[in-house]
């Protein structure tokens, strides 16, 4: 029938062949008509004959593929279990079963023991598997479970690389250097291989502490200072506590569960180890606090964390003071800003005589920064030398002989001779106790008043009362003066910057006067001549009252101990001057002068203070309008950490202070005591004139200080308060 077709259209050779292919349902004939076919002599018939082959050829392979990828190895497996179930090949305990997610994995251990394993790892316990295989119904990694793929962290890298450079002269060729390596500490050669090329990036991550968990895990601890709470050693012990008792409740619902019958004994020994081991951690810390509190510090060293005394104490969260720390640098610039941009709606907000202010004038604009320290200044040091016979107490106290211990018995009480009860020995004559008395009597010869002295032996039988050295003191006690002089004043520091307005020029940081409220009804020494008259007129408000000073008129007994000093030494007042307040605090009234005092020297100035109510007043409103000043202030709770005086000044000028107090107090006795023979015992005191060259000692160091490392721009860089600088035009850019 087919050669009948020969010198047809090729079309009818397409429909004999189609039909043909469609209706032969064998493999094997379909093979025998194509050859059959492929013999004609007619070439069209020989090209649809190959055409038709070569798809079905196609078509076949690609079957077969999809077919071997269809099914994972696991499905495959489920495919074959099924169909010994269904063929009665496997059965369990007798029972012919529907196979479901939870008897799968119990098949398979009964096809493992029958048939055997073709190779592979052997299977684990039942608790120890994962997803369906370890009986749960999804292959999704549970919350306590680790991730099968572990990636070292960076430093771990970082050491490894440092392990395999140690070996670089042993193996010349790097090649040779990494397979020893890897052979050593069996692993794979190209992960040796990607660790050494990127040794680069893990030594710069590892300097800059930006390592995978280097330091441990600090998300907690970040979470806990985000809220503003403290973070204690005891805090990380009662979280540990606490994870222990989730592991032990773990432990036991595991040992109780119907599965557990299916563990091995060596695992379920396992299990109850941990159990018991977690116990005696909680019975041991929950009993002892010293426990407690070696464990707190091993957890805080596991977690690369340290414990330490903050610098700071705040009442705000570290959020709340980043925004309130840009919010302090967005107000200072934007004062900055306005002042050099000769704004006009501004200046007739801020500036009396707005006229007045010329370019050259906004050049020579300086920024002002100022704060209170408040001291309390006395005479001697905290710590004092103390003897060995003096510090024997405080380690073992020691009985006086004539007092009874307190521990003896009744029965040891009365084995005392009766002789010494009968006897009663005088202070004088009793040799432990002459430091009461206060003199050694000569038993011969007691000396009368009338009596004159020996010229060869003056002195000789009457001594200085001395403590015994024999007994040791129980508390370290020192002597002082009675009523002894203890001053609380307050100093305000100022700080400078001048040439910041002019882009021409490089800026500068200067020291300035200082300021020193002492106690007293107000006034200040500046407006006080030398003759005790007010140099200017004076009127304000205190306690409801006007109080009003006129020129020329006698200023009473106001300051009048600092008067008489600054007449007596007037170069202690070169680096400060000095106000009295009721309260030695700066208010509503002394904040005022001071501006007067700063509006003599600047034309123009932009001055930083803390946020405090004197600073908002009336009187000080008018003040700061009437002498051309701005004024920028700290947000609430960052003084302490923007400010310049508390960061960069307070603790050196408290410790110059403290230091020169210690000077003159050591200059003070040693000269009274050459002029008193060392037989007078002398205390150092506290008053105005070592109060003035403490302070003028310790501005004088805070110079020099600036002097050689320009403390005060290098603080306010570090503050943020100089990264922005105005141009010409009064546009601020980045320093």
């Amino acid at each position: 029938e087919v050669l009948d077709f020969v010198g047809e259209p090729p079309h009818m050779y397409a429909q004999l062949l189609l039909h043909l292919w469609v209706e032969t349902p064998p493999y094997a004939h379909k093979l025998v008509c194509v050859a059959s076919l492929f013999r004609s002599r007619s070439v069209m018939l020989q090209v649809v004959v190959l055409v038709w082959a070569a798809a079905e050829l196609w078509v076949g392979f690609i079957s077969l593929f999809h077919q071997a990828d269809a099914k994972k190895p696991r499905h495959r497996m489920e495919d074959t279990l099924r169909q010994m179930v269904r063929t009665g090949q496997l059965s369990l305990d007798g029972k012919k079963l529907s196979l479901t997610s939870d008897e799968v994995p119990r098949l398979q251990q009964e096809v493992a023991k029958q048939y055997g394993r073709m190779g592979g790892r052997p299977l684990k316990p039942m608790s120890e598997r994962r997803g369906i295989m370890g009986g749960h119904r999804s292959n999704r990694r549970q919350g306590h479970e680790k991730p099968r793929q572990f990636e070292l962290t960076v430093s771990m890298k970082h050491r490894i690389c440092q392990q395999i450079y140690a070996t670089h002269e042993q193996h010349p060729a790097e090649v040779d250097m990494l397979k020893a390596f890897a052979r050593k500490n069996k692993m794979r050669l190209d992960k040796v291989q990607d660790i050494w090329a990127n040794r680069a990036t893990w030594a710069s991550m590892e300097s800059k502490e930006h390592g995978n968990q280097k330091h441990g895990d600090h998300t907690e601890k970040k979470k806990e200072r985000a809220h503003g709470h403290q973070v204690l050693q005891r805090h990380l012990a009662w979280q540990y506590e606490l994870l222990l008792h989730e592991h032990m409740q773990e432990l036991t619902e595991l040992l109780e569960d119907e599965k557990s019958k299916d563990m091995s004994t060596h695992e379920r020994q396992q299990h109850e180890n941990k159990l018991k081991k977690a116990e005696k951690q909680v019975e041991s810390m929950s009993a002892d606090t010293k426990v407690m509190h070696r464990r707190a510090q091993t957890l805080a060293k596991w977690l690369g964390a340290e414990t330490r005394v903050p610098n700071l104490v705040n009442q705000i969260s570290e959020v709340e003071m980043q925004v309130r720390a840009e919010l302090t640098w967005q107000h200072h610039d934007w004062r900055i800003h306005k002042v050099a941009s000769a704004d006009h709606e501004f200046d007739m907000q801020f500036f009396a005589r707005p006229r007045e202010i010329t370019p050259d004038i906004r050049k020579a604009c300086v920024l002002g920064f100022s704060d209170q320290v408040p001291l309390w200044l006395r005479c001697g040091s905290h710590r004092e030398v103390f003897a060995s016979w003096e510090l024997a107490g405080l380690k073992r106290r020691k009985q006086h002989p004539h007092i009874s211990d307190p521990h003896q018995t009744a029965d040891e009480q009365q084995d005392v001779p009766a002789a010494e009860d009968q006897h009663e020995k005088q202070p004088h004559e009793h040799e432990d106790l002459r430091f009461l008395s206060g003199l050694n009597r000569d038993p011969q010869h007691e000396k009368q008043p009338d009596e004159p002295e020996d010229p060869q032996h003056p002195g000789d039988e009457w001594q200085l009362a001395m403590p015994d050295e024999g007994h040791g003191k129980s508390h370290l006690t020192t002597r002082r003066q009675e009523k002894a002089d203890r001053m609380r004043v307050t100093f305000e520091a100022m700080q400078l910057v001048t040439g910041f307005f002019d882009p021409e020029s490089a800026p500068s940081g200067h020291v300035m006067k200082g300021l020193l409220i002492v106690p007293g009804q107000h006034g200040r020494l500046d407006n006080i001549d030398e003759h005790g008259r007010w140099k200017e007129d004076e009127v304000f408000f205190y306690m409801g009252q006007e109080r009003r000073r006129i020129k020329g008129e006698s200023c009473g007994r106001c300051l009048i101990s600092w008067r008489k000093l600054r007449d007596e030494m007037p170069h202690v007042f070169r680096h400060f001057t000095v106000m009295s307040q009721p309260a030695s605090n700066s208010d509503g009234i002394i904040l005022p002068w001071v501006i007067k005092n700063q509006a003599n020297q600047f034309p123009v100035s932009v001055w930083m203070r803390d946020a405090y109510g004197p600073a908002f007043a009336a009187d000080t409103t008018k003040t700061l309008f009437m002498s051309h000043q701005v004024q920028s202030s700290i947000m609430p709770k960052m003084t302490s950490a923007m400010q310049l005086t508390d960061t960069d000044f307070s603790h050196a000028f408290k410790a110059a202070v403290r230091r020169s107090i210690d000077e003159q107090s050591m200059r003070q006795a040693a000269r009274r005591n050459e002029e008193d023979g060392h037989h007078e015992q002398q205390f150092p005191k506290m008053g105005l004139k070592e109060m003035a060259l403490a302070i003028d000692a310790a501005m004088e160091h805070m110079i020099q200080m600036n002097e050689k490392s320009e403390w005060v721009l290098g603080g306010l860089r570090r503050n943020g308060f100089l990264a922005m600088r105005p141009d010409e035009k009064g546009m601020m850019k980045k320093c």
